[in-house]
């Protein structure tokens, strides 16, 4: 599942470069870890640099629990999910906020992130990548996680979409901000 933006209003800044929103997808589980664990699933955000054309990747760990609420960001990109697997559906004039993926921050606080080059986990798998991802998961219902393993299955079976976790070999990561 993907939703794109044809022409993004949608900018991140992060130490002076301007990132325009190209697209959101999702996976499950989650191909990040924190001390091991996988989530339930992940979003990624993916980013061009305006000035380099190089990608940017923000990735937001999605944990379920069954006491939490379904997250109206990933309702809202299920609800026009197609229902045949494989086929495209091209809606426009749609408004949707990518805020609605991010998690709450407090009135001080800044959103935290890991930082490393890496590659887009999915084909052409494209290396130098910069990878933005956040260390406070969004939490969204166990419910909507059935309802994207259901969606990736083909709507017949339950199925995940994430690939293995990668070796973090000879990448430096830096925790911002």
């Amino acid at each position: 599942m993907q939703v794109s933006f044809s022409e993004s209003k949608n900018i991140l800044r992060v130490g002076g470069r301007t990132l325009e929103l190209l697209q959101f997808h999702f996976h499950s589980p989650s191909e990040h870890a924190f001390n091991g664990r996988r989530f339930a699933m992940e979003a990624h955000l993916v980013h061009r640099d305006m000035r380099t054309k190089k990608l940017a990747v923000v990735g937001i760990i999605l944990d379920a629990d069954k006491y939490s609420v379904p997250n109206k960001g990933l309702a809202e990109s299920l609800a026009y999910a197609p229902a045949e697997h494989g086929r495209s559906v091209h809606i426009h004039d749609v408004s949707f906020s990518p805020g609605l993926l991010l998690p709450p921050t407090t009135r001080n606080s800044k959103r935290r992130y890991l930082h490393y080059v890496g590659s887009l986990s999915t084909p052409p798998c494209s290396e130098d990548v910069d990878w933005f991802v956040l260390e406070k998961p969004l939490h969204i219902s166990t419910s909507q996680v059935l309802n994207f393993l259901r969606f990736a299955g083909d709507g017949r079976s339950l199925a995940f979409n994430s690939r293995p976790l990668q070796p973090l070999g000879d990448r430096v990561v830096h925790e911002g901000p």
